[in-house]
């Protein structure tokens, strides 16, 4: 007899872009880091198995969507720690961005495209 597990399913490319988002976004701030590290390494071997060109044809694409989407806040989150929690909520993938007063949310579709959400919290 032959056990099926239920599973998530979620294409390569959505992890891929879910580490991408994780490093680059990650980087826009003092220190990241990662609340659950296992979801990270796994999602760094999904990042790793990917040739040089596509990772840094996706890392363009990545920078210059953050760019717009984070805009202002750049300069503030420069100076700040942050902590990152990336969590698997039905077919989709979100990164959360906490510090004491942003909240940035990117979630990753299972075809790999993302949206961002910032909010500034007081």
């Amino acid at each position: 007899m032959a056990y099926k597990f239920a599973t998530v399913s979620s294409s390569n490319v959505q992890k891929e872009n879910a580490y991408i988002l994780y490093m680059i976004v990650g980087s826009y701030f003092n220190r990241c880091i990662c609340v659950n590290r296992l979801t990270e390494g796994n999602l760094f071997l999904y990042y790793k198995e990917m040739p040089a060109g596509k990772q840094l044809y996706r890392e363009k694409q990545v920078i210059d969507r953050t760019e717009r989407a984070i805009g202002s806040l750049a300069e503030d989150l420069k100076d700040m720690n942050c902590e990152v929690e990336i969590l698997q909520v039905a077919d989709e993938f979100r990164l959360v961005f906490r510090t004491w007063f942003h909240r940035i949310v990117v979630t990753v579709a299972s075809d790999g495209r993302y949206r961002f959400k910032a909010v500034l919290l007081l």
